[in-house]
């Protein structure tokens, strides 16, 4: 009976922790692959709390007892039929009071333990994000001493976590108590009753087979009310993982997400033809009715005041958004080839760097597939050659936590690099030179001027060097397309070019 009851638990264990591996890298998977969009609307901390913790309360805390119920209620059911056998009519009582008795506590305890389960994926997301405030941001909290509201706010949601797990437990442990104050009752009434009678002898072996089988009920009792329970509370996680895998849905940019297409993106231009794109919920267009082209070869600047739509341009570029209205044409065909959005590369302001070496990072989610070759080369492009050759760990040198272990410049060239691995004919820098001083921004942009013979560029920036090494300048004002020219011209021509650029403009 042992060897039998640790393979029973073996299996059951098997089955669950691996249906939760399977649910939750699925999950994961559906995160990886849903659309950009998806992500702008939704914090980060409920995607990890679903896929660390909603996903093994939903298996732990239903599948787990779903499989101990059916098991006890089959042991339960051979023990009734038994005594139903022994004993029908008090049998039938005794089932009616037990269900009776079920019934009125789980009328009381299941909506509780349904509100805890809820409060507690919410509170689960409050805390992971606390963590994540707290690490993400330790630079600022050294130097403005906030140590204190950072930990405080982490013990909120700590000490309500703990609230609520010793309530779950309380509430769990009230069905499976009360019943068996109702069996043992149950019992005493049916002694003092025999006794009072002239057939307590014949009685006894019917109170015998109950107390017996009272005995052997109990623990399977108990285990159905507790699985019962865990149920209800369980079923918040349930609820988010299945919602999660509703809506996390891969959309049409990486259900083609194949290999790029051979050859050149495009030979002449990129053109935009009335595009528009609205995030949801908002009143007014974010891009409005934008026509813009993108020439072979060269080097344009996009312009504008915070909020004018410039990152949103660059999201509908690189593939990120689909436009609501309008068209993307490649050299005038907007028939676009398998796997195009691979022949573009972004550098965004915020550069987010593996934990991992330099040969990680450049060949981007390459693994062990890298190709040190190209690594270098790309390296070497982005003016990190002679800086490589200083570290003697070479490809193998450390970036440290989100690039803590390089300079700012450094981390920009090696981000620059990471998209020049992929040999991109469109080259996308957003905001990409804003958090650099004036000599390492310099050092870059002639970096930059000297790639864009070989690959196209556009560059996002309100600063003036990086525009006004650009061949044209696209100036944008409420989501519209105001003026395109060449940075002298506009100076001359254009009013909201001379107020964004200021009196630099001139100098």
């Amino acid at each position: 009976r042992g060897l039998i009851g640790m393979f029973y638990a073996y299996a059951q264990n098997r089955v669950v922790q691996n249906a939760g591996a399977s649910v939750s890298a699925l999950i994961h998977r559906r995160y990886l692959e849903a659309p950009y969009r998806f992500h702008l609307e939704r914090r980060s901390a409920e995607s990890v709390r679903t896929v660390l913790w909603s996903v093994d309360s939903a298996t732990n805390g239903a599948l787990n007892p779903m499989i101990n119920i059916v098991s006890q209620v089959i042991i339960t059911t051979a023990l009734v039929s038994l005594l139903i056998a022994i004993s029908p009519v008090l049998s039938i009582v005794a089932i009616g009071v037990l269900i009776g008795t079920l019934t009125l506590i789980f009328m009381i305890v299941q909506p509780m333990l349904g509100r805890l389960g809820k409060l507690s994926e919410d509170t689960i997301a409050g805390l992971l994000a606390s963590v994540r405030n707290s690490f993400d941001s330790i630079r600022d909290i050294k130097a403005y001493r906030t140590e204190s509201h950072f930990d405080n706010e982490f013990r909120i949601h700590r000490k309500v976590i703990a609230k609520l797990r010793i309530t779950k437990a309380l509430l769990e442990e009230i069905p499976a108590n009360g019943l068996e104050f109702v069996i043992v009752l149950g019992l005493l009434v049916l002694v003092g009753v025999a006794r009072q009678g002239d057939t307590f002898s014949e009685l006894i072996p019917v109170i015998g087979a109950f107390a017996y089988a009272t005995l052997r009920i109990m623990p399977s009792l108990n285990k159905i009310v507790r699985g019962i329970n865990k149920l209800k509370f369980a079923q918040q996680s349930v609820v988010n993982v299945e919602a999660d895998l509703r809506s996390a849905l891969p959309d049409e940019a990486t259900s083609r997400n194949g290999a790029a297409s051979p050859g050149r993106l495009f030979d002449e231009s990129i053109t935009l033809r009335d595009v528009s794109f609205t995030y949801p919920g908002a009143e007014t267009k974010a891009v409005d009715c934008v026509d813009l082209e993108i020439r072979r070869g060269e080097m344009m600047a996009i312009v504008g005041e915070s909020g004018s739509g410039k990152s949103t341009l660059v999201d509908i570029i690189l593939g990120l958004l689909d436009p609501d209205e309008g068209r993307i044409l490649l050299d005038g065909s907007d028939s676009l080839p398998t796997g195009w959005h691979r022949h573009i590369g972004i550098v965004s302001q915020s550069v987010i760097l593996l934990d991992d070496t330099l040969r990680a990072n450049v060949a981007f989610g390459a693994g062990e597939k890298a190709d040190d070759a190209k690594v270098h080369r790309a390296l070497e492009r982005a003016g990190l050659g002679d800086r490589l050759a200083a570290m003697p760990e070479g490809l193998d040198t450390p970036a440290g936590e989100s690039g803590k272990l390089l300079s700012g410049g450094e981390r920009q060239r090696v981000a620059i690099a990471r998209s020049l691995y992929r040999d991109p004919d469109l080259l996308l820098l957003d905001e990409a030179t804003s958090a650099l001083d004036g000599a390492t921004e310099a050092e870059l942009i002639e970096t930059l001027v000297k790639l864009s013979d070989e690959v196209t560029t556009v560059i996002v920036s309100h600063r003036i060097a990086p525009v006004r090494a650009a061949k044209r300048v696209a100036v944008m004002a409420g989501g519209r397309l105001e003026h395109v020219g060449a940075f002298d011209d506009l100076v001359e021509q254009s009013t909201e070019f001379r107020r964004l650029v200021g009196e630099d403009a001139t100098s």
